[in-house]
C-alpha cells in the first residue's frame, strides 16, 4: 500500500463508519464509492487498495477473516497475472471460500453505476 492510498483511507473509512448497519457487502459497496470519488485523483487499483483498507479496518473479526481470505486469493491471482510464480494449487486449496464476498465483482458493479 503506497503513501496515496493510506492519505484517503481516513475519508473512505467514515463512509464506512456511517454505515455501519448494514452488510458487509454494502460497506464494501459504500467504500468502493468513497474511494472512487477521492480528491486525490487515484488509479482503479489504489482505490480498490484504500476500499479495501477501511474496510478491514472496520470489520468485525468475523468480517475480517472473511475478508483476507478473499484477499489473499486476490493477491496471488494478481501475482501470478504480473508473472510471479506462484503455486494457484496451493493458494486455492480447500476450494472456495466459504461465505465470499466476491470483492471484484462488487468492484465491477461500482464502477460500472458512473457508466450508466
Amino acid at each position: 500500500m503506497n503513501d496515496r492510498v493510506v492519505i484517503i483511507i481516513p475519508e473512505v473509512r467514515a463512509a464506512v463508519q456511517a454505515h455501519a448497519e448494514e452488510s458487509l457487502e454494502e460497506r464494501a459497496k459504500v467504500a468502493m464509492r468513497a474511494a472512487r470519488k477521492s480528491w486525490l485523483g487515484l488509479s482503479d487499483n489504489e482505490n480498490f487498495s484504500a476500499a479495501i483498507g477501511a474496510l478491514v479496518l472496520e470489520a468485525t473479526p468475523e468480517e475480517r477473516n472473511r475478508l483476507e481470505a478473499e484477499i489473499r486469493v486476490l493477491k496471488a491471482l494478481n501475482a501470478a497475472i504480473d508473472g510471479v510464480p506462484v503455486n494457484l494449487a496451493t493458494v486455492l486449496e480447500g476450494g472456495q471460500i466459504d461465505n465470499a464476498i466476491g470483492l471484484n465483482s462488487l468492484w465491477h458493479e461500482v464502477k460500472a453505476e458512473e457508466v450508466t
